[in-house]
């Protein structure tokens, strides 16, 4: 074979796997809960052929690598952040998870060295990868807008934008990951002087930041405002027809915005109103969430300055530290804060080690910037690009995600490439350091290849399960559900425990074999979140086996985490059936999220307690129902059955039923009778005084209709659709023509479909 030949099909192999690792999130789900299970899956089985590549290429020396001895240089400042995420594992209360991270941050490593290898191989490395990140610009930000116009198309934009996550399954990430690439198009907008050109780098940023806009990620307005500063210092520094580019770099940042605030004004995406949200001193819950994790991750710290707690084991420790601010089992995974996470969960050499990781890629940047004279406008938009995921890693948790850190992986790699290119460092190529370095990694690699399987596998299981959770009645079947491993991963991706996952089903289809022996693990390999305390407690409680030990894992699980429903709705329902009402006013002021669900809960635990016409407990339903309208007809039962108790109710039912057969049968003097005795023992029914008007109106009593339709307008106003409809046919002969269209149009806004057709015909 010609010689040229062989080199160019070498040197577009070497571009084709860049271009597979760098394009993985193009990867689906592929069935799992997290994209990022098959993600990590398959960029382990890409590292196998890297390394397996690398090595025929140094042997058969159609690739040569730069391998010196050992310095403190970035490639071995990585192998330091691996090794000390690797020594965090002893340290780790749950060692398996730990594990999982492990080669999760090792696949990552694999792929940072291999892309450092291939592009050492590349001619014009900068080019190269500014197209790479173009494409993946504009393929990112097509998908978001793709999927916005099919919400749009069916009516469901507005309801769904939080699905608006393009390829990375949450919309921060894919945020993000557009806004990094951002100054690479910038620098080829402000590159071309060909006005074609020059107006496609304008649309594909427009359509970007319209991307980034419909998604409503504070954090990627952060990084706008810090994309935005570095061009226009770019401008000030670089060009000469400044007016013109300032034009067209606001041009194609500011038009998006205005065009946005105008269509999106009267909605939670308003732009103006996102971005002003954006601040230290605010109510704003997401923002408090993070400043409360970054306390967390410090107090962390402080406890355990030089081990750490282990890498993968802060969702866990989080839990402990988070418990009265948890809803469900919504647990904060990360701390929004990549160098708090890590000195939390690896401590200080830790910390140190990663931070260098950046201060290095930093100090090459300037070292590059000042002696690279000719590619000095390149070096400027990687550092721009550099500074956006630096942004990225204080507000979210991009080394965790393949998707992010993959973008990472590149600019530093394309930076120490560069670096050693430029200034001359001498290239080596095959020798024994190296064959071992290869070998020691390939076959980590292939133990990374096992662990990222069964993970990968383990969230194919989790997307059905954990869809089945909130079931009161599981669905899947328990054959299924034994295939599932519960341990490796032990724990799901929302960390709850897999053995407590399936514990539930064996409960339910009656299993006791190896019930037990699951909670137990479950226990151990997550004692923070109480799950397994609550199943046991069902156990008990369903089989009637043990009330007090019912009572006792109900009271654990409600301690682990109060703010949980399903531990205080069964928690409080214990203390009820036991009549131990001062324990459970005790156990309602440790929660500190009440919700109308919970205050419901509370109230109907105490009122099986108290008994029916307790005036103390009347009142506090009355004073907590104002503040839940979407609940009022639950509360509204409740008050009924707190006021006249369950007797009284059910006779009041009674007499409504026979009402309505009478009322069915024309028999309206009789139906009258049976609606005035319902009211004798529940007054508070709207539903009577209407039907009673009704009546009345059907006997021309016009006065008495008219008194009763009053009635639940005054006093049930939410209700009101029909007695208002009726109201306004009765004035209608008086002439009133203006109140009654305005009844008309308060019955409709009541849902009350029939004064549509009235107020089309009197009221145009």
């Amino acid at each position: 074979m010609d010689f040229n030949l062989k080199e160019n099909y070498i040197r577009y192999f070497n571009h084709f796997l860049i271009f597979l690792f760098f394009f993985v999130f193009l990867i689906p789900p592929l069935g799992s809960i997290d994209i990022k299970g098959p993600q990590y899956f398959i960029l382990s089985i890409l590292s196998i052929l890297g390394f397996v590549y690398i090595y025929l290429g140094l042997k058969k020396k159609f690739l040569v690598i730069n391998f010196q001895k050992f310095k403190l240089n970035y490639l071995n400042l990585y192998s330091c952040f691996i090794l000390t995420s690797f020594i965090s594992i002893y340290f780790s209360e749950n060692t398996i998870e730990s594990l999982v991270v492990f080669f999760q941050f090792f696949t990552l490593f694999s792929v940072f060295y291999i892309i450092l290898c291939l592009l050492t191989n590349v001619n014009n490395p900068i080019e190269f990868c500014f197209r790479l990140i173009l494409l993946a610009l504009f393929l990112e930000t097509a998908y978001i807008i793709y999927q916005a116009i099919n919400y749009y198309s069916s009516n469901q934009f507005f309801l769904r934008t939080n699905d608006l996550r393009g390829f990375s399954g949450n919309i921060n990430i894919a945020s993000f990951s557009i806004a990094y690439k951002l100054p690479i198009a910038i620098y080829y907008l402000f590159k071309n002087s060909n006005n074609s050109k020059v107006i496609l780098f304008i649309i594909i940023i427009i359509f970007s930041i319209i991307a980034m806009i419909l998604m409503g990620s504070r954090g990627g307005y952060v990084s706008l405002i810090a994309i935005v500063l570095m061009s226009l210092f770019s401008v000030f520094y670089f060009y000469k027809s400044k007016l013109k580019l300032i034009s067209i770099l606001f041009i194609s940042i500011l038009f998006p915005f205005i065009l946005s605030q105008n269509v999106l004004k009267n909605t939670d995406l308003n732009p103006i109103q996102r971005a002003s949200t954006i601040s230290i001193n605010t109510v704003d819950g997401s923002v408090n969430q993070r400043i409360r994790y970054y306390k967390h991750a410090l107090q962390s710290f402080l406890e355990n300055p030089v081990s750490g707690i282990g890498i993968g084991n802060w969702k866990l420790k989080s839990i402990e530290y988070d418990k009265n601010d948890i809803l469900r089992y919504i647990i904060p995974y990360h701390t929004h804060n990549d160098f708090l996470e890590v000195l939390a969960e690896q401590g200080f050499f830790g910390f140190i080690v990663f931070t260098s990781l950046f201060v290095i890629i930093f100090y090459y940047m300037i070292r590059l910037f000042l002696r690279y004279k000719e590619k000095r406008k390149e070096i400027y938009f990687m550092l721009s690009f550099f500074i956006v995921y630096l942004i990225d890693c204080n507000l979210n948790f991009p080394t965790y995600r393949p998707v992010s850190h993959i973008n990472f992986i590149l600019i530093s790699s394309l930076i120490y490439v560069v670096y050693k290119k430029e200034l001359k460092v001498k290239k080596r190529g095959f020798n024994n350091t190296t064959y071992l370095k290869l070998v020691l990694y390939t076959l980590i690699s292939v133990a990374a290849l096992i662990s990222n399987y069964y993970v990968y596998n383990s969230l194919k299981f989790q997307s059905y399960l954990l869809y089945d959770w909130d079931k009161i009645k599981l669905e899947i079947p328990i054959d299924y559900v034994r295939k599932v491993n519960h341990k490796y991963p032990n724990l799901s991706s929302t960390a709850l425990p897999m053995s407590a996952i399936k514990a539930r089903y064996y409960i339910q289809e009656g299993i006791k074999d190896s019930l037990f022996k699951f909670l137990d693990i479950a226990e151990k390999v997550n004692p923070y979140m109480g799950v397994s305390e609550n199943i046991r407690g069902q156990y008990y409680f369903n089989t009637n086996s043990s009330n007090d030990s019912a009572y006792k894992y109900f009271k654990l699980a409600f301690e682990k985490l109060p703010n949980n429903d399903y531990h205080s709705d069964l928690y409080f329902n214990i203390l009820s059936s036991q009549g131990k009402e001062k324990e459970l006013k005790e156990a309602f002021k440790k929660i500190s999220y009440k919700s109308s669900d919970v205050w419901l809960s509370y109230l109907n635990s105490l009122y099986k307690i108290k008994g029916h016409g307790d005036q103390e407990l009347i009142n506090i339903l009355s004073k907590v129902q104002g503040k839940f309208s979407n609940k009022n007809e639950k509360f509204n039962m409740l008050k009924k059955l707190i006021k006249i108790g369950n007797v009284n109710y059910a006779l009041a039912n009674t007499y409504q039923e026979r009402a309505k057969n009478s009322f069915d049968n024309g028999e309206l003097n009789e139906a009258l009778n049976y609606y005035n005795q319902a009211l004798s023992l529940d007054s508070e029914e709207y539903s009577y005084y209407e039907n009673i008007g009704l009546i009345y109106f059907k006997l021309d009593n016009y006065e008495l209709a008219l008194e009763n339709f009053n009635k639940v307008i005054n006093f049930f106003p939410t209700n009101a659709g029909k007695s208002l409809f009726y109201k306004a046919i009765i004035i209608l002969d008086s002439g009133k023509e203006d109140e009654m269209c305005v009844l008309l149009r308060k019955s409709l806004s009541n849902d009350f479909k029939p004064a549509k057709d009235l107020l089309k015909k009197y009221c145009n």
